[in-house]
């Protein structure tokens, strides 16, 4: 557009973030420009210049809005370039849901911000990968700044890379992981050394063939099935680490019957399979065979709290994955079935329920009655005049 064209108060269509928005145009900047809200999230936007608006916004929804399926493609430091690829989203499912609560803070299927891995050497967002690739340069896409922010769609792949080895024979360590709906990384497959473009080609490709619904609810199984198997090896560790606490009498009792210089535990940790350790250091013993600095209670009560600790660690942990668990389980629910459409006999149902100020006035207090069938009035009539105010 051009800025004769603009003006303050209207509502234009702008890409932010790589996508379309509707934007209403508040003021003009004093850097240059204009400010605007962005209707969708109700956040500040900067349009500095007016080729930044494609259009003034319709009635219609956007085309975005409408199933086409961002891709990224040629994304700099600066911002994205998207373009849209024909073709529609399945509107059944399980994952109708995500883009129903889009406006309701929940998941969706839209573009959403996470956060990419800290990989040592770099990160690339694959689109495409070609049917015999042997480098990196067989694999098609942009490559991002370790730990980056950026706004991706649930369903993309990107490969990153880490240096693993020693220092005298350092080799690429490479990644392919899929964004989950939850904003997390979910690893499909990793390979080292030089091989790791034909290696890992076969797995890229599945999942690239893949739609986007298909991709997102693949990811969304898969991540389900991952926390699974956490959740049930942190749930055997908490009982293993109970199981050591009961246990902590009866080994010390062996360990100053053997008069042990030095007394330790294994204890099962959080987030790994290697045991932690609990320990009580270095014992010395009198003539009498008692330890000295402290009595054999005493002992046990510092060993006990030092277990504490590491259960209440491990209970975190499952507390954790149990949450991650219900909430990629929640996604493959079914979605709820819509309630049904008012009816003109509703509308007039609610209108004679409705009092007049006299009836009102002589039965008291009637303003908590009044509000809410004047609600139930409004909505109904909403729906019958098909959502529009």
């Amino acid at each position: 557009m051009k800025k004769a064209e603009v003006r303050i108060g209207e509502t234009y269509v702008v890409k932010v973030s790589g996508k379309l928005a509707r934007v209403r145009v508040t003021g003009e900047s004093p850097y240059g420009g204009w400010v605007g809200e962005n209707l969708a999230t109700r956040r500040e936007v900067r349009i500095r210049s007016a080729q930044r608006l494609r259009r003034p916004a319709g009635p219609g929804r956007l085309r975005a809005e409408r199933g086409r399926i961002p891709e990224v493609r040629g994304q700099r430091a600066a911002g994205a370039e998207m373009h849209l690829r024909r073709g529609r989203r399945s509107e059944t499912g399980p994952f109708r849901r995500l883009r129903e609560a889009a406006g309701s803070g929940r998941l969706s299927m839209e573009t959403i911000e996470t956060r990419l891995p800290n990989a040592d050497r770099w990160v690339k967002h694959v689109t495409a990968v070609a049917e015999r690739a042997k480098t990196g340069y067989d694999w098609q896409g942009d490559f991002y700044h370790a730990n980056q922010l950026v706004d991706l769609e649930p369903g993309s792949l990107i490969a990153d890379c880490d240096q693993v080895g020693s220092r005298k024979h350092p080799e690429d360590g490479v990644a392919i992981r899929v964004l989950l709906p939850t904003g997390e990384w979910l690893l499909l497959a990793s390979e080292r050394g030089k091989e790791w473009a034909s290696a890992l080609r076969k797995k890229a490709r599945e999942w690239l063939a893949l739609g986007a619904d298909a991709r997102v609810r693949r990811a969304v199984e898969e991540g389900a099935a991952e926390w699974r198997r956490k959740l049930q090896g942190r749930e055997e560790r908490l009982s293993g680490a109970r199981e050591v606490r009961a246990d902590l009498p009866r080994k010390l009792d062996e360990a100053l019957e053997k008069k042990t210089r030095y007394f330790e535990v294994d204890v099962p940790a959080a987030r790994s399979t290697a045991p932690a350790k609990i320990s009580q250091g270095y014992l010395d013993y009198d003539e009498a065979g008692a330890p000295k600095g402290a009595t054999r209670d005493e002992i046990l009560e510092r060993l006990r709290g030092l277990a504490d600790k590491r259960i209440a660690e491990i209970e975190e942990a499952v507390a954790e994955a149990r949450g991650k668990l219900a909430e990629l389980e929640a996604l493959l629910e079914p979605a709820p079935p819509a309630p049904p459409p008012a009816t003109p006999e509703d509308f007039v149902r609610l209108v004679a329920a409705m009092k007049t100020p006299e009836e009102v006035a002589a039965e008291g207090d009637m303003e908590p009655v009044w509000d809410e069938v004047l609600g139930d009035l409004i909505g109904s009539a909403r729906q019958i005049l098909g959502g529009r105010p």
